[in-house]
């Protein structure tokens, strides 16, 4: 999902994890949520399983396929638990992809663009000479030089300016971003009159905002049973309302999923990024 890079002009790795829900909600895979006995099952931990139903149709943006390929790459079911240390590099490869997506839309001014792009080659050049002075005993030149390349770094982001296109496109989302946080019952209630799989169709971009706990506790009361998509460990039983479970940890569960999705051996240096930013986009769909 693109929906939070468009935002906040970075993208995070639960852009990528978005990705998740929006494909149980398209039909291609089913998430259960199962126990993970540990010692002769006198202890357990939570754990989740993938069910990939139906591969991804042709004409998707690269990422989609980066992400899924991967997930089912040793079969049509997986465990979460299996994937610990293993997701890494597919995470920053998507990222990745997902930024030349939203650069290519072009929502921000050339100029800012050309400046978001020299600032931090001259950060680098900053920091280079403070080494470089440091070496030769400058230590007052050289902690200018660090101090410059922090400050740069610092005022880098803001100075990407979005243009017209560019501000239609973010008052869109953060307008949506805003009803998601202080939602309105009523208006709930209507939308889901006309379109009962409204919080299955958005809940991807809660949670591209960070904010998937949030909106999933506005519809309790308006559902009994968590999405078709879901099987949570609630599910089976004898009494109470499934979705209000599944409303309370939905958050949690995808925390531990990007947790898992992001994690790398201790011996690596590289892994999953929590944000990198990018000087482009503009208009279509989210």
């Amino acid at each position: 999902m693109k929906a939070g890079a468009f935002i906040d002009d970075k993208v995070d790795t639960r852009d990528v994890i978005s990705l998740i829900p929006y494909w149980g909600g398209q039909g291609y895979l089913t998430i259960r949520e199962v126990k993970e006995e540990k010692l002769f099952g006198l202890f357990s931990s939570p754990d989740f399983e993938f069910k990939k139903l139906n591969g991804l149709p042709g004409g998707l943006p690269l990422y989609e396929y980066t992400v899924f390929k991967r997930l089912f790459r040793d079969g049509d079911t997986v465990r979460l638990s299996d994937l610990k240390n293993e997701f890494y590099e597919t995470m920053s490869s998507a990222q990745s992809q997902i930024e030349r997506v939203v650069r290519k839309r072009q929502l921000h001014t050339p100029q800012s663009r050309l400046v978001w792009g020299i600032i931090p080659a001259a950060a680098a050049f900053c920091a280079l000479l403070g080494i470089i002075f440091i070496s030769i005993e400058q230590f007052t030149a050289g902690a200018g030089m660090f101090l410059a390349a922090i400050a740069a770094f610092i005022v880098h982001r803001p100075m990407l300016k979005k243009n017209k296109q560019g501000m239609e496109v973010y008052q869109q989302l953060y307008g949506f971003r805003l009803f998601v946080d202080k939602a309105d019952r009523g208006r709930i209630e209507r939308l889901l009159a006309d379109d009962p799989a409204y919080f299955e169709k958005t809940l991807p971009f809660a949670i591209a905002f960070g904010m998937a706990g949030d909106w999933a506790a506005h519809f309790e009361g308006l559902f009994t049973e968590p999405p078709h998509w879901y099987v949570s460990s609630y599910h089976h039983s004898s009494s109470g309302n499934a979705f209000q479970s599944f409303a309370s940890s939905f958050e949690t569960g995808m925390r531990q999923v990007e947790s898992s999705f992001t994690s790398s051996p201790s011996s690596s240096s590289s892994g999953g990024s929590s944000g990198g930013g990018f000087g482009g986009g503009g208009g279509g769909s989210w």
